[in-house]
């Protein structure tokens, strides 16, 4: 297999389903009422029936003509598996419905689409939280979060402790060293040494590392923190 961790296949498809009105008349369906909602839906079945009379004829497509077909757009004309369900009524009294349903159902089956298997897609994974587990350390408590900032978006940060502790924010920016390293290197000692102090301070803390926009693994623009360090950090 492949050592790089990061490295993933991914494969997928969309479901669409689409319940269509039925063939009554305006009259019926809304009472007489001859208002916008049902002049929309008869429009969009009209056009449906356009569309696949088109598709049957090999002629051009109107997928624009109405926001139902061009939905359906890759349903219809793409290289999806479709299938039509047509709801009919034994009554006599429906007679005309079933009859106008089964013309429509009948022209959708000149229809032939070419469904094609999802492609399998290899890339990397850039997202730092992958790979992230529970730490066995239950003192350290080490983790990796997102935090979401009024107005500056979601930047990424490193913790450790326990969040009911008092809090230690570190800001990581530029520096003359990765400033996200040296504080990996550094936070080991400064845990343990907390719990040994005789002092009379607190023995435990929770040590937050975030990294600036347009820092490490942060996005967004580093002008943030040069300019308003302040309004991001409150």
């Amino acid at each position: 297999g492949d050592p790089d961790s990061r490295r993933v296949k991914s494969q997928s498809a969309r479901l669409t389903l689409v319940d269509l009105a039925g063939a009554e008349t305006m009259e019926r369906s809304h009472g007489g009422n001859f208002d916008a909602a049902g002049v929309g839906t008869n429009m969009g079945l009209l056009v449906l029936g356009r569309v696949i009379h088109a598709l049957a004829a090999g002629e051009r497509v109107p997928y624009r003509d109405s926001t139902l077909t061009r939905l359906l757009q890759t349903s219809l004309g793409g290289n999806a598996v479709t299938q039509m369900l047509t709801c009919v009524s034994p009554s006599a009294a429906d007679a005309d419905q079933t009859w106008r349903a089964l013309q429509y159902a009948s022209s959708a089956r000149d229809v032939r689409c070419a469904p094609e298997v999802a492609r399998v897609r290899e890339e990397l994974e850039h997202d730092p939280m992958h790979g992230d587990w529970e730490d066995e350390d239950t003192v350290l408590n080490r983790q990796a979060v997102w935090i979401e900032t009024r107005g500056f978006g979601d930047v990424f940060a490193r913790c450790v402790g326990d969040p009911s502790d008092p809090l230690i924010l570190w800001v990581h920016g530029s520096g003359p060293k990765n400033s996200s390293m040296q504080w990996n290197n550094i936070i080991m000692d400064m845990v343990r040494g907390a719990q040994s102090n005789g002092l009379g301070l607190p023995k435990r803390f929770y040590h937050v590392a975030i990294d600036c926009p347009g820092y490490g693994r942060s996005p967004s623009d580093r002008q943030t923190v040069r300019s308003y360090p302040g309004a991001f950090l409150t």
